[in-house]
């Protein structure tokens, strides 16, 4: 599928289209873009992930939305009183509805009988390779656990994914990456993977742990969105239920590694081909 980077005017935007007349997500890349209203028929996603006991570094408000995720690594290297401070956190935030998975990070490292997820109990929802439906049923979402991740074993999600109708789920969240051909380093990630998002169709595929490969792939019908918040900025997506695709994308990086990152074979460089 053929990505064409456009530049408008100011060369402060930029936006996404495809050889598809029916599909033509909107991708902000810019610390410059600002958040654009919320189209009609959209639902609103907030994206948070590998914060590392950062997440107080995060600018208030959060951009507004109808679900808030994070997707792993709350924690810095298996403190639990990072995952503890999260919690509260984000309690704060006025979400109706939050999703969690745990990252590698988020496990006491000398006993795997601590539950480090349990913190989030009345406050998100836990998923480990389980589908659930949020928004008055308007979206349905996968999650895929860690112990998946680092095995690289999705046999239960895709267990539970065939319990669905086909193209009903819309999301999938898993704290690894994917593996892209040609995506550059930071997304040669899990082939199996890779493999379960083609196999179901998943129209959107949100994830983190490499941090500095934060960005955006569009893989056939496929939207991968690497949502890491190391630069301590939430990822906000608009998708639309009735059409499975996404409408916008707002992924703020740095100017300066932006351009840097433009200029070399990398995750970025499929919006310049």
């Amino acid at each position: 599928m053929l990505i064409v980077l456009k530049h408008r005017g100011d060369a402060k935007s930029i936006s996404v289209t495809t050889n598809r007349d029916d599909f033509q997500p909107k991708v902000l890349l810019r610390q410059s873009d600002l958040i654009p209203p919320r189209a009609n028929k959209v639902v609103r996603l907030v994206f948070l992930g590998d914060t590392h006991g950062r997440h107080d570094q995060i600018p208030l408000p959060l951009p507004d939305g109808d679900v808030l995720f994070h997707l792993g690594d709350s924690a810095n290297r298996g403190n639990l009183s990072d995952v503890q401070s999260f919690a509260k956190w984000i309690k704060m935030n006025s979400f109706k509805e939050r999703i969690v998975i745990d990252g590698n990070q988020d496990h006491d490292y000398n006993n795997s009988h601590v539950n480090y997820m349990n913190e989030f109990d009345g406050i998100a929802r836990v998923l480990r390779d389980d589908v659930i439906q949020v928004i008055g049923g308007q979206l349905t979402v996968a999650g895929a656990s860690w112990n998946s991740c680092e095995t690289d074993n999705y046999t239960a999600v895709r267990h539970r994914l065939k319990q669905w109708d086909d193209n009903r789920v819309d999301l999938l969240l898993s704290h690894i990456h994917p593996y892209v051909q040609g995506g550059g380093k930071g997304w040669r990630g899990s082939q199996e993977l890779a493999k379960l998002v083609q196999d179901f169709g998943i129209p959107l595929h949100c994830f983190g742990h490499i941090h500095y490969s934060r960005g955006v792939y569009q893989l056939g019908l496929t939207t991968m969105v690497n949502v890491a918040s190391t630069w301590d900025q939430p990822v906000v997506i608009d998708y639309s239920p009735s059409r499975k695709r996404v409408e916008m994308i707002h992924c703020p990086i740095p100017n300066e590694y932006l351009e840097t990152r433009l200029g070399r074979n990398s995750h970025l460089q499929q919006f310049i081909k």
